[in-house]
């Protein structure tokens, strides 16, 4: 990879890697205690994650595992954990990693010739060779200047200057604005050119949650299971690409729209007076193209899930 394509490439994973880091689980108790987890709370573990791994669709053909959780038995838990239902959570998330690389290097193609193109704009000299006035680089040189006038200005006193450069500062910040947003929509549209979807594909389950918030865009879809579904359709981040939509699955008791949520947002009541190890709930995320949600509940083992359900 030449020097300017590793520098598009490594300007487009920086964002996909920050945004990885913001959402990752931080697994820490409420009020900052812990305590050994208990015979019980540790056979709850194993048996639930056991129970997952075993209930999981096979790959889709071809694709790899990106990510699994690990069958891991918790040593410690947060002090008084066992005042509410325990949650456990797995996910998996598979990959066409080919076409995945090769929609990569494609989108990074095209980022380059964009960004070279910038380049050339803001290299480009009128017939005395100066800076074209509208190459970015003029006005960032520009803005710098009448901001260092203006902090001489204030300095001074000078109130009518301070107010006259400011009007001025605003106004080439428009303009500069208006240049990154030109460049910024090309290189987006360069990119969404080379998507290319149905690439990813993921489960995630859950227990013993109460409460999934739904976007505006959710529908309520066919029964799976004899149990509630509800549907987000896809969309495209214009910094991250296309996010295929998912499928929400909701097994156990109760399931119904609170309205007077924002977002709205489908929830369980809470059993009182049950051990904290017993499962309540359980909520089936899939998150893949339409086709290939259908696929994947149907290589679900929808049974082992349902007698999960008020075991312990």
């Amino acid at each position: 990879m030449k020097n300017g394509e590793f520098g598009v490439f490594s300007r487009l994973c920086t964002m996909v890697v920050l945004g990885v880091l913001l959402l990752l689980p931080c697994l820490a108790f409420a009020d900052g205690q812990g305590r050994p987890a208990t015979q019980a709370e540790k056979d709850y573990h194993a048996r639930v994650l056991q129970v997952f791994a075993k209930a999981l669709p096979p790959a889709p053909e071809g694709w790899q595992t990106s990510r699994q959780t690990e069958i891991r038995i918790p040593e410690v838990v947060g002090e008084g954990c066992e005042a509410n239902p325990m949650p456990v959570e797995y996910e998996i998330l598979w990959e066409d990693a080919a076409r995945r690389d090769e929609a990569m290097e494609a989108m990074t193609q095209a980022g380059v010739q964009v960004l070279q193109k910038e380049a050339a704009t803001d290299s480009a000299t009128d017939s005395a060779g100066n800076l074209a006035g509208n190459s970015a680089k003029n006005m960032e040189a520009a803005y710098t200047a009448l901001a260092e006038e203006l902090g001489k200005a204030a300095d001074a006193g000078d109130h009518a200057r301070v107010q006259s450069l400011t009007a001025k500062l605003e106004a080439m910040a428009q303009k500069m604005r208006a240049v990154y947003e030109k460049c910024d929509q090309e290189l987006q549209a360069a990119m969404q050119e080379h998507e290319v979807r149905d690439i990813r594909a993921s489960v995630f389950i859950t227990t013993n949650r109460f409460s999934e918030h739904m976007s505006g865009s959710a529908t309520e879809g066919e029964p799976v299971a004899g149990c509630k579904t509800v549907r987000h359709e896809g969309y495209r981040d214009p910094h991250y690409g296309w996010a295929e939509g998912s499928t929400y699955i909701f097994m156990g008791h109760d399931w119904g729209v609170d309205a007077g949520q924002e977002p709205a947002a489908m929830t369980a009541q809470v059993k009182p007076d049950v051990p904290h190890t017993e499962i309540q709930t359980i909520i089936v995320r899939i998150q893949a193209s339409p086709e290939r949600t259908d696929e994947l509940i149907s290589g679900m083992d929808w049974e082992v899930l349902s007698a999960l359900l008020g075991s312990r």
